[in-house]
């Protein structure tokens, strides 16, 4: 009998992960691509837009290093939590994968999305984790893809939103490294107008 009650939970706990990620409480990644490829299909039949907006959370790597890995659970789920208080109700919120986040707006565009993303940024940025509650928080970079930009399915928006997520790292890597420089010259040409 105790075996048939582990084989049920063991069953139950399995289909449950196909629907939501078990450490965030989110959707999957496998029931929010699903969900994605019914959307598209209802955006082509309805001609609605339709938007994808990817997050991940900037130098994870350095809350699990820092704090280790279960701090960083925790973090992820609190993300989760923000991320999910963050939407309507009809937006779907799921985990793609470690540190990566995706939201399905349906009926919005990509203006639309533009508005939710500080929201989120603001949000993100409001975790701290228990141990070091002035110290490491979340913070993200974005990208925000429109249905109606002329892609064909859910693979063709998720490949958009992904390269313009990748495109928006680089961006802000570049003024990062930018900035040290701007400051020196600041600093050269303040000396330099002085004299």
């Amino acid at each position: 009998m105790s075996i048939a009650c582990t084989f049920d939970d063991a069953r139950q706990c399995w289909e449950a992960s196909e629907v939501y990620d078990l450490l965030t409480g989110l959707y999957s990644r496998a029931y929010l691509f699903g969900r994605l490829e019914k959307e598209c299909a209802l955006t082509r039949r309805h001609d609605d837009p339709l938007t994808l907006v990817l997050v991940d959370l900037d130098d994870f790597k350095v809350v699990n290093e820092a704090l280790g890995r279960s701090q960083g659970d925790l973090v992820l789920a609190e993300v989760g939590r923000t991320l999910a208080s963050l939407v309507r109700e009809t937006d779907l919120v799921g985990r793609t994968g470690g540190d990566e986040f995706a939201i399905l707006l349906p009926i919005t565009d990509e203006g639309g999305a533009r508005i939710l993303i500080p929201r989120i940024a603001s949000g993100l940025a409001a975790i701290r984790t228990s141990a070091s509650p002035t110290g490491l928080s979340a913070t993200m970079s974005h990208a925000g893809i429109s249905r109606s930009a002329g892609l064909r399915n859910a693979e063709d928006l998720y490949r958009a939103a992904r390269q313009a997520l990748d495109g928006e790292k680089r961006h802000v890597r570049a003024l990062e490294a930018l900035a040290p420089l701007e400051s020196l010259a600041l600093s050269f040409a303040s000396r330099v107008g002085s004299r």
